[in-house]
């Protein structure tokens, strides 16, 4: 949770990696990580079951899957966690903001969704 922070910290103050601008603008108002035993609740029981795929086309707002890649399971938690939050904030560093800060459709179907 902590690298999770950091990495929003880095958005919220400007410092986060924009490929199109060097650097993402910083946020005006970013919300507030909070924690939703429900959401972690769903969560397990999702991976419980272990499917194949991760459930990214039905998930609610606010859920993150991350599915690691053959071997991840030899990860520790906290290296699965530092690469699922790699690969969650990527898209940013490699195709960036820009100007574009407006949470739209075109975003939620796009590399960063």
């Amino acid at each position: 949770m902590m690298c999770e922070f950091f990495v929003r910290r880095l958005l919220a103050t400007g410092w986060a990696k924009d490929k199109r601008i060097q650097y993402a603008k910083p946020a005006k108002a970013m919300n507030e990580l909070v924690y939703v035993k429900p959401l972690e609740d769903a969560a397990l029981n999702c991976v419980k079951n272990c499917e194949n795929t991760a459930p990214e086309n039905n998930s609610p707002v606010g859920e993150s899957f991350w599915r690691g890649k053959s071997g991840s399971y030899k990860l520790s938690y906290v290296e699965a966690m530092e690469q699922a939050i790699k690969e969650w904030w990527r898209p940013i560093e490699s195709t960036g903001l820009g100007n574009m800060l407006e949470y739209t459709t075109g975003t939620q179907n796009g590399p960063l969704k």
